[in-house]
């Protein structure tokens, strides 16, 4: 097949992923580009081993994102002189 997948590119591949493994996590993950996201699409259709591989790292996925807390829980937003001091900034220096 020889298609490079994200993870490759990005240098994520150290636990030596197939191209079939890497491929399924890419789409999995959501970042595929659209041309091979439909080529994803159009093999899970044809090969159910391909298939259920997909379906196991969405699940595998899901399992770990249904355990993570919401990012709104934890942050604490600036002080409105915070955000006073950052405008502030920002006017100036357009003005220099």
């Amino acid at each position: 097949m020889g298609r490079r997948t994200i993870m490759d590119e990005a240098g994520f591949n150290q636990h030596k992923l197939s191209t079939d493994e890497a491929l399924a996590l890419d789409y999995a993950l959501g970042i595929l580009t659209e041309p091979d996201r439909l080529f994803v699409l159009k093999r899970i259709k044809q090969d159910t081993n391909f298939g259920h591989l997909v379906s196991r790292y969405r699940d595998q996925l899901s399992a770990v994102v249904t355990n993570i807390d919401p990012i709104e829980d934890t942050l604490i937003a600036p002080r409105s002189q915070t955000w006073n001091t950052i405008f502030n900034q920002i006017s100036t220096a357009g003005h220099s």
